[in-house]
């Protein structure tokens, strides 16, 4: 099955030739069909087997995914459902942590903004009154 669905022969199938596969290769078809994979399924279904994220599917990874599925109790749509959930569990854990990274840098920055308004404030006091002194020296002046 994995030979006719590989259309170019590179050993590795592409979400595309997946797709032509479940569309042109009946004994894929019909696998599909007793596993109750739809074609709104075949995103899921090609996420689910190409297990180390390379955006195609080789050969090992088609056996055991075919293997899996065909072998195990469970529903397609528990299935599914589980793989669902662990990449989002996975994926709430990854953007936790870069909000962290962010907050902790944002914490960081206000800090440092912070201490330089602290150093401009004597700088301002003493400037202000400067210019206070000068302003009632000309108007002394003016007098």
């Amino acid at each position: 099955i994995f030979q006719k669905i590989d259309e170019d022969g590179s050993g590795s199938l592409s979400f595309e030739e997946l797709e032509e596969g479940a569309r042109k290769v009946r004994e894929f078809r019909n696998w599909l069909r007793v596993m109750d994979i739809d074609k709104a399924d075949l995103r899921q279904l090609f996420q689910m087997v190409d297990v180390d994220n390379s955006g195609e599917i080789d050969l090992e990874e088609f056996i055991e995914a075919m293997f899996r599925i065909k072998n195990t109790d469970s529903k397609t749509a528990t299935r599914f459902v589980k793989h669902l959930v662990t990449k989002l569990d996975t994926e709430s854990v990854d953007m936790r942590a870069d909000l962290m990274l962010s907050l902790s840098a944002l914490t960081s920055t206000m800090e440092r903004a912070e201490r330089a308004v602290q150093m401009l404030d004597p700088r301002k006091q003493v400037m202000d009154k400067a210019l206070n002194d000068k302003t009632a020296r000309s108007l002394q002046f003016m007098d």
